[in-house]
């Protein structure tokens, strides 16, 4: 789990969630099957369907293989995705976070993120959260970026006593807090 000065976890998989990615792998398997009869012995080639079913095949495995591992220390959140192209390490100073709340679908967002990286396995039954923060772009300009997560409790709790006010606030309160900082 960790120290005093920091706290590891790792994904969880949950059986519902396996359960739904098994049914939605069983149906794209379906799919490619009647695909590929119609390929080879009808003779109906249609080169747009293969590409669409390899997109699809990739975005099912790239949502449900990859594992993370979150780890909240001393001055950093660090973030490590073991996926399908190797390990990709994201790593947020604490000084550099406007806020943690909980992700809401929304269709217009009143602050444009730069970059948003989602850190999460569908296979993880949590909530979603999300870590709105400030980092370098090109040529040394701050942008704002995003990552959604999925934290224990005690992950949350973790950091709010390292952030305090900035965990677990309303999305409004974060929205104002990088508005104040564009200025």
């Amino acid at each position: 789990m960790g120290t005093n000065d920091s706290i590891i976890e790792h994904s969880i998989i949950s059986r519902k969630n396996v359960i739904v990615m098994g049914i939605a792998a069983l149906l794209f398997l379906a799919w490619a099957a009647f695909t590929a009869y119609r390929w080879f012995y009808l003779n109906i080639k249609q080169p747009s369907e293969a590409f669409f079913l390899a997109m699809l095949a990739f975005a099912l495995f790239e949502r449900s293989k990859p594992t993370y591992v979150y780890e909240a220390g001393k001055k950093t959140l660090r973030i490590t995705k073991h996926g399908l192209f190797g390990t990709d390490v994201y790593e947020i100073p604490y000084k550099d976070i406007f806020g943690i709340y909980q992700y809401k679908a929304q269709l217009i967002r009143p602050v444009k993120f730069r970059r948003t990286y989602r850190l999460h396995s569908a296979l993880d039954n949590r909530r979603v959260w999300t870590v709105a923060y400030t980092a370098p772009g090109k040529k040394g300009k701050p942008e704002n970026r995003r990552v959604y997560f999925k934290p224990s409790e005690a992950m949350l709790r973790f950091l709010q006593e390292k952030m305090p006010n900035k965990v677990m606030v309303p999305e409004e309160q974060v929205v104002v807090d990088i508005i104040k900082n564009t200025d």
